[in-house]
């Protein structure tokens, strides 16, 4: 089997340290997307995030790290959840894309429409938002990082559709985003 190869392995860590409570700046990556329970046919939208900045010097080892948002936008009973979409919603708003999307689609349009769902994986990839970071429970009952709360990033750059954001965050010693 070669050089790698140990039949007395049981086991090796991944080497991908979970983020740490408390606050960031937050960027949306590439790679919302949507994902469906077979057994149950509920469907949640995935929103990856990478921290790049805080404000705090003993969470700096997590600058780089990533998180991502599940959020139930079906039901199992096959109907949009109302609340997930306003959750949705309220991160578009936050991350400066909110406007543009009504701008372009129907006030009747939901969540499970794949044109809105193509045109916030075109828009919000690389903005910004402020992101509290918890830690909770997995389905097993095991500590996990959650995104707890999320907040407008004051310094976001107006969004321009068509243009894709490589926004970073300055560095400045202002507490503009801070408690």
């Amino acid at each position: 089997m070669g050089k790698w190869y140990d039949p007395e392995m049981e086991g090796f860590d991944l080497g991908f340290d979970a983020i740490q409570p408390g606050k960031y700046i937050l960027q949306v990556e590439e790679g919302i997307e949507k994902y469906e329970n077979e057994d149950t046919g509920s469907i949640s939208l995935r929103i990856p995030f990478t921290a790049v900045d805080t404000k705090d010097e003993d969470l700096e080892d997590n600058i780089g790290k990533k998180i991502s948002m599940f959020q139930n936008i079906v039901k199992k009973d096959g109907k949009v959840n109302k609340f997930g979409e306003k959750i949705v919603a309220n991160v578009l708003i936050l991350a400066g894309v909110g406007e543009h999307i009504d701008d372009k689609f129907d006030d009747d349009v939901d969540i499970t429409d794949e044109d809105l769902l193509e045109e916030i994986k075109k828009c919000l990839p690389g903005r910004m938002v402020i992101g509290e970071i918890k830690m909770g429970k997995d389905m097993k009952g095991n500590d996990r990082p959650e995104l707890n709360r999320i907040e407008k990033y004051p310094k976001q750059k107006p969004f321009k559709p068509g243009k894709k954001s490589k926004a970073k965050p300055k560095d400045d010693e202002s507490d503009e985003w801070e408690d």
